[in-house]
């Protein structure tokens, strides 16, 4: 999973940007959740190893936080779902529960 702060830029350029190159059509999630003073929003990208979870956290100074790839998951909700999550988690600085499975890439 990768981090990074990202420039003010809209929830759909963030999605393009931060999707990796073997993901495509990133499902973003527009209604945001806020949680303790921050919003997430999250979004799935499918890949070949299932729908991959993603998601960002701003501050109210408009700070950005991302991160990409936290798991792959058999369906776009169950992806969103961990993305939030994993957000909250990183909120509160706890450890994130482990995705239900995940995908070995094969080569």
């Amino acid at each position: 999973m990768a981090a990074c702060v990202l420039p003010n830029v809209s929830v759909t350029q963030f999605a393009v940007m931060s999707t990796p190159s073997y993901c495509w059509n990133p499902v973003v999630h527009t209604s945001p959740t806020q949680y303790k003073n921050k919003v997430i929003v999250r979004f799935a990208s499918l890949s070949n190893h299932g729908y991959a979870a993603h998601v960002f956290i701003a501050d109210p100074a408009g700070q950005r936080r991302g991160f990409t790839c936290l798991g792959y998951f058999a369906s776009e909700r169950a992806a969103c779902c961990y993305a939030v999550s994993y957000a909250k988690a990183h909120i509160d600085e706890g450890p994130p529960r482990k995705p239900p499975f995940t995908s070995q890439i094969s080569q």
